[in-house]
């Protein structure tokens, strides 16, 4: 074999790997969504926990953008703008632009919340990661951007 066959199936070796990797970071991912929906709202599911976290990070969004940013059925988005309406983390504002139209804001209580289970993951994560090596937490970032810079937008 020449070393450019051999080098194929070792990077595809070292791509399973990440891709197991991956596997793992996302389903700690999905059940931190869990959590962190409920530690805003007992009654709060894991989508309704990202159109807050959305509308905390971006401000006032129509719901339509809403829908387009989470790559949503804009079904599913009404729905549960009116749960979180309910639960007291969403309102709407009248556009003064289109009368017609409104925003979906956070309210002060949704950000509060947020903002306290976004500090908890923050401080969690420093301390996960202090025990390593700056190097090794540089690297590690060059790395995340090296592949985000593969992702399309």
């Amino acid at each position: 074999m020449t070393a450019m066959t051999d080098a194929v199936p070792r990077v595809d070796h070292a791509i399973a790997s990440v891709e197991q990797q991956f596997g793992i970071i996302f389903e700690g991912v999905r059940a931190s969504l869990r959590e962190h929906a409920l530690s805003i709202h007992p009654d709060l599911q894991p989508f309704g926990y990202k159109v807050v976290g959305l509308l905390v990070s971006r401000g006032p969004l129509h719901a339509s953008q809403v829908a387009e940013l989470l790559a949503t059925d804009k079904s599913l988005l009404s729905r549960t703008a009116k749960q979180l309406e309910t639960l007291n983390l969403v309102s709407r504002q009248p556009d003064p632009k289109d009368g017609r139209a409104t925003f979906l804001v956070a309210t002060d209580e949704a950000v509060r919340r947020f903002d306290a289970v976004r500090t908890r993951d923050q401080q969690v994560l420093y301390q996960r990661m202090r025990g390593w090596e700056a190097d090794e937490v540089l690297q590690l970032a060059a790395l995340l951007e090296k592949l985000n810079d593969t992702f399309p937008g």
